[in-house]
């Protein structure tokens, strides 16, 4: 048990680590994004229900035990945003570069993850919110 817990620990230091030093760094080459979408995610009864940011459209329900890689994404720039007063109206911005990079981006904070480093099936939980209506293949091309 204690080795589980060092491990849990260890594994969100170098994820809080990597997000504070690697992804706000200023000096990083910017890449325009080739496809963007505001989400809203709300806590509801334990499910996690995902939002389009523009419409309120209800994208997906997330039944508890379920998407852990992206509530824990979320609820670390949920944290955040809190720390600093922000609204928890604003959506977040999910972003696909064409480099090939996936950022999920709190526009509150100015921090933001770089899901692809997580990668390729992780970073398609989130992915799958820019593909066109009917496309299945979008996601490949992120």
């Amino acid at each position: 048990m204690p080795v589980t817990a060092l491990g849990i620990v260890l594994m969100l230091t170098v994820y809080v680590l990597y997000t504070e030093l690697v992804l706000d760094d200023p000096a990083s080459s910017y890449q325009p994004p080739v496809a963007e979408r505001a989400l809203s995610f709300t806590d509801e009864d334990g499910q996690i229900v995902i939002r389009d940011g523009q419409d309120g459209e209800v994208l997906d329900t997330l039944g508890e035990g379920e998407g852990s890689f992206m509530r824990q994404t979320v609820r670390q720039l949920a944290r955040a945003r809190t720390r600093t007063g922000g609204s928890k109206e604003i959506p977040f911005v999910l972003r696909g570069q064409e480099n090939g990079r996936l950022l999920l981006e709190d526009p509150v904070t100015g921090q933001s993850v770089d899901l692809t480093a997580f990668g390729k099936t992780n970073a398609g939980a989130f992915a799958r919110f820019l593909e066109p209506e009917g496309n299945e293949d979008g996601a490949e091309e992120l």
